[in-house]
């Protein structure tokens, strides 16, 4: 009896607590049922199209889709557990793409503008037709793994049709026999990611106390930010442990950590 009233009160205190992480950020988002403003998403599915409509992605000439990054989810959704479940049913269902930017950094794209931009780069890079129809025909598949190996891709692929797939950048390799699926123009979507991050962190280190009302800084938009947006990178450092998220009565308050504590946790 003593055990299961512990357990339920247990129980009871981490869901508040859950409740109290998640409802940090809730300054981002208009609170009701109107039409026209937007509820909190408390799905995968939701914060994709969340993020996703953050951004105009014209802006990019469709160089690349519109990008998600796995970590802006963790800063809505605090179960990462369920998020990690989350993203691979939708990888192994067909609906999302998961490709490889850098040695860290991993996007999610809706699969069928994850094909539509590879069809365009095909096209624009003058790719040869059987190369263009083997990679299409994989990439179809309903289950599309980042990570690839050798064995893998020569089943669907010719191993000279990978060489050229990696050579004009759908397809990278750090280790030999290992492949991870990734987008030409990559470099030019991390270079907008990182020069706004730099300049986002270097906003709340030259803060008071290296902290900043969350509110405050989304109103500092500025050039380094606008391709991508303020929230678009407050949510990247948020879900990266960056930053801190504190709640006061004035609204969330964003506190930078630490580099030395961040590379110790990496």
């Amino acid at each position: 009896m003593l055990k299961r009233k512990l357990r339920t009160n247990i129980n009871q205190i981490l869901n508040a607590k859950k409740k109290a992480e998640e409802g940090k950020l809730d300054v981002l988002f208009h609170v009701s049922t109107e039409t026209g403003h937007r509820l909190k998403p408390t799905k995968v599915t939701e914060c994709l199209d969340y993020i996703r409509d953050l951004v105009e992605w014209k802006k990019f000439c469709d160089k690349f889709p519109p990008v998600v990054l796995q970590s802006q989810i963790y800063s809505l959704i605090t179960d990462h557990t369920k998020v990690d479940t989350e993203v691979n049913t939708l990888r192994v269902g067909g609906q999302i793409a998961i490709i490889k930017l850098d040695s860290g950094t991993y996007a999610l794209i809706d699969k069928t503008e994850y094909i539509k931009t590879v069809r365009l780069q095909i096209t624009e890079g003058n790719i040869d037709e059987e190369t263009a129809n083997g990679f299409i025909t994989f990439c179809t598949k309903d289950e599309l793994n980042v990570e690839l190996n050798s064995k893998q891709l020569m089943k669907s692929l010719k191993e000279g049709i990978v060489t050229k797939l990696v050579r004009a950048g759908f397809l990278t390799s750090e280790v030999t026999g290992m492949y991870y699926l990734t987008i030409p123009n990559a470099s030019l979507f991390l270079r907008t990611l990182n020069d706004g991050l730099r300049h986002v962190k270097s906003l709340i280190k030259k803060s008071k106390f290296h902290e900043i009302q969350l509110t405050e800084l989304l109103m500092k938009e500025g050039k380094k930010t606008s391709k991508l947006g303020m929230t678009y990178y407050c949510l990247h450092l948020i879900g990266l442990e960056s930053v801190r998220v504190v709640s006061t009565t004035t609204g969330p308050l964003l506190k930078y950590v630490d580099d030395d504590y961040t590379n110790k946790n990496e």
